[in-house]
């Protein structure tokens, strides 16, 4: 039997469509470097009309997709029962947020098909799943009972060594180095 990984789908997979997006809303570049460790863009973003702007866009029209991500996880798909997470509910917007169920969706299956549907996690939480290794960007999102793997963005740059140890937890900052963690993928 495969040991479950589970991958989280924003910042981790798609990276810097939050960020993109309220940038074209902003009309400005935004240096995420200058924000306060362990916030997000969307802190400060709560105004009707933004919400109402970001209703409106597709996230996953913005950001970034590296091909290599895609054939890790295919390589890695050989080997291990993956998951592809994510969280749908956004705070102050919950009553419409099921928007976003069909958009992640829409995007996974144009980029994963080969994992299957059933491998596509929508949640309010992923604290529930039981997985070996786990992925992702933040510190909830390490759940994995043998390993975990958290990749370096601007909201999580300030954790501790220390704190990532206590969650059996590795940091890493590209798919390129995640991968060499996997002796199992070849080169």
């Amino acid at each position: 039997m495969k040991e479950k990984l589970l991958i989280d789908l924003d910042d981790t997979i798609v990276i810097d469509s939050w960020k993109e997006l309220v940038e074209e809303y902003l009309g400005h570049s935004i240096d995420v470097n200058s924000l306060e460790p362990g916030s997000y863009i969307n802190k400060n973003l709560t105004s009707e009309d933004f919400i109402n702007y970001f209703m409106i866009h597709n996230l996953y029209d913005y950001g970034y997709l590296d091909s290599f991500t895609i054939e890790f996880i295919k390589k890695i798909s050989e080997h291990y029962d993956v998951y592809i997470a994510s969280i749908f509910i956004t705070p102050g917007i919950e009553s419409t947020s099921s928007i976003f169920c069909k958009r992640k969706i829409e995007f996974l299956q144009k980029h994963f098909p080969f994992l299957g549907e059933e491998k596509f996690l929508i949640l309010g939480s992923k604290n529930m799943i039981n997985v070996d290794i786990s992925i992702g960007d933040s510190m909830s999102d390490q759940i994995g009972k043998k390993r975990n793997f958290l990749f370096t963005r601007y909201h999580n740059r300030h954790i501790k060594e220390d704190v990532l140890k206590e969650k059996n937890s590795i940091r890493v900052d590209s798919w390129k180095e995640l991968a060499s963690y996997f002796e199992e993928i070849e080169k």
